[in-house]
């Protein structure tokens, strides 16, 4: 346990220092850290992210994009967040949504801020994000409509409330994106 709090301190000063920039060695140095100890090694990130909520949005996209995010224990995430939405408006964003299964912090955020809340249209932005370069807004937005079609059946009424806002959501934005690149395909001649 004394290596975990040890590799946390020093990795994340190098990580500070640089900005989360310089490589994936300290990410690596984080993944070999949540493995031994996810509760503390969540705390040290919490913290970082508590310094500066300016830069706090960049080290929660990271985390997310190096896998660390999904392995951060979810009640230690919610212990963190309480009823701060500026905190949950973080831990939104250390949700994949584009994945079969809703996340277990996802449902947990709905659960405690509502299906109406600032909390919960987060978490639809995020699904309306692609995670990476996508060669089609409108494929993008048809699977997310697949996978919200999947959420709306959830057992839990709050999730099911707004996974069907989020489907209404999803079908106009794939109705427009596909009119755009059907315009522009004509446009172009492809």
């Amino acid at each position: 346990m004394d290596q975990v709090a040890s590799a946390l301190a020093l990795v994340l000063q190098a990580m500070r220092a640089r900005r989360g920039r310089g490589g994936s060695f300290g990410w690596e140095v984080l993944q070999a850290c949540v493995e031994r100890d996810p509760v503390a090694t969540f705390r040290a990130v919490a913290a970082l992210l508590e310094e500066d909520f300016s830069s706090a949005y960049a080290w929660a996209l990271d985390l997310r994009y190096y896998g660390l995010s999904e392995r951060f224990p979810v009640q230690a995430v919610l212990d963190w967040v309480g009823r701060s939405v500026q905190r949950a408006a973080l831990a939104v964003e250390l949700c994949n949504l584009d994945e079969e299964e809703l996340p277990a912090l996802a449902r947990a955020l709905l659960g405690r801020f509502g299906p109406d809340s600032a909390v919960a249209s987060a978490l639809a932005g995020r699904a309306h994000s692609t995670p990476h370069l996508v060669t089609s807004l409108a494929e993008f937005t048809a699977d997310q409509e697949r996978l919200a079609q999947r959420w709306a059946e959830d057992a839990d009424p709050r999730v099911r409330r707004w996974a069907e806002d989020l489907l209404a959501s999803l079908a106009r934005s794939h109705e427009h994106h596909a009119a755009h690149e059907e315009h522009e395909r004509r446009r172009w001649g492809t």
